[in-house]
C-alpha cells in the first residue's frame, strides 16, 4: 500500500500555492503484518483531507468571517457604551438632588 508522507497543518500555511513540493511515497506494511496500524493511517490521511477541505472552505467565505468580526467589534462597542451608561447613572444616583442639599442645609 502506498501512501504520500503527511505534511503537518502548521507548514502547509508557510508553502505558497503553486510552489514546487517534493512528495515522497512510502510503502507500508502489508495489512496482513498489522491491520491495527493501517488503520490507524487511514483514519489520520481521512482527517487530514477532512481537515485541509474544511480550512480551505473557511479561507475562501472571506465575506463570513469579514461579517463575524465587524459584528463581534460592534457587539463590543454596544456593551462598552452600555456599562458606561451604567457607571454614569450610579454617579448620577449618588449625587444629592437639591432638595436634598436644601434640606440638609436647613437641618444644620
Amino acid at each position: 500500500m502506498n501512501r504520500k508522507l503527511a505534511v503537518p497543518l502548521a507548514f502547509g500555511e508557510c508553502v505558497p500555492a503553486g510552489a514546487n513540493v517534493l512528495k515522497r511515497l512510502r510503502i507500508l506494511r502489508d495489512a496482513s503484518e498489522d491491520a491495527e496500524e493501517i488503520d490507524i493511517m487511514r483514519k489520520l490521511a481521512e482527517n487530514h483531507t477532512r481537515l485541509e477541505l474544511l480550512r480551505e472552505e473557511i479561507e475562501s467565505d472571506c465575506e463570513f468571517n469579514c461579517d463575524d468580526e465587524d459584528e463581534i467589534e460592534l457587539d463590543y462597542l454596544k456593551a462598552s457604551i452600555q456599562l458606561g451608561l451604567l457607571e454614569i447613572t450610579g454617579e448620577l444616583e449618588e449625587i444629592p438632588c437639591s432638595e436634598e442639599i436644601f434640606e440638609g442645609i436647613l437641618a444644620e
